[in-house]
């Protein structure tokens, strides 16, 4: 399976439904799965990304609120992840997914070497943080593997533009591309086809989902002009009475949007 997006802060949009799972106190449980690993940033609040250490199971669990449970430490170089299982809460959010864990720390550019424990088991993987990514060189691993050995990092000043229509019109979408590319001085620029991304790249659920476009801007003060313009299209469409969604995020986390 692929790894979950890592929009951690303010999610556009959310729909949980809590059923009753265990009635009896929480509790962990082993984990009887491969562990997927992916160092990348992300937010916590509004505000520059930071470094994370991201871990969840390869194959989804009965709830989607099931957690790695993990003692997670940063020493100089040494990165260290001791597994402890899968905590299962009382409450259970559907639909099933991954157990995961994400770990944010302060690590600046540089080699690090990160170790993950687990029933006496330990994997190995060097880590290189630089400007503009992030690598994973997995040196020994028996009950953890990553899907991508390269993670790119947020561009400074930049934003993820993306669009999806319910009746599959491609309008919508183009017109407001052409306002923003009309309006401001912005730089589009794409990602390499190889690695993790940590911008979604497209909605999903619209009989048209728009390949993402990336842009970069010079100042803060650009992005409220984004905003504004989007509210002025609003307006003009009128996109959640015609199955229309726009959405924006940006290196910050910033997200904003209109539609349904």
């Amino acid at each position: 399976m692929k790894l979950t997006k890592l929009i951690l802060f303010g999610a556009f949009f959310v729909s949980l439904m809590s059923c009753d799972f265990n009635t009896d106190d929480d509790d962990v449980i082993s984990i009887d799965d491969t562990v997927l690993v992916l160092v990348t940033e992300a937010h916590s609040e509004i505000g520059p990304p930071s470094v994370v250490v991201h871990f969840e199971t390869e194959n989804p669990q009965p709830c989607s609120n099931y957690q790695i449970q993990n003692d997670f430490s940063v020493e100089g170089e040494m990165i260290v992840s001791d597994f402890d299982g899968i905590f299962r809460p009382n409450a259970c959010s559907e639909p099933e997914g991954p157990a995961t864990s994400t770990n944010f720390t302060n690590l600046d550019n540089g080699e690090y070497l990160l170790e993950i424990n687990y029933e006496g088991d330990t994997d190995l993987y060097n880590i290189g943080i630089a400007e503009d990514s992030i690598t994973m060189d997995a040196q020994n691993v028996s009950f953890t593997r990553t899907e991508f050995d390269v993670s790119w990092r947020y561009r400074e000043n930049s934003f993820a533009y993306l669009c999806g229509t319910a009746d599959g019109s491609t309008a919508p979408c183009d017109g407001f591309e052409g306002i923003l590319e009309d309006s401001l001085t912005l730089e589009e620029f794409t990602f390499p086809d190889r690695g993790y991304v940590p911008y979604p790249q497209t909605t999903v659920g619209f009989e048209y989902n728009a390949p993402g476009r990336f842009y970069s801007y010079g100042t803060p003060a650009v992005f409220e002009e984004v905003i504004e313009l989007l509210s002025d299209y609003n307006n003009e469409i009128q996109a959640a009475q015609n199955g229309i969604v726009i959405f924006m995020i940006n290196w910050e986390g910033r997200q904003v949007g209109i539609g349904r």
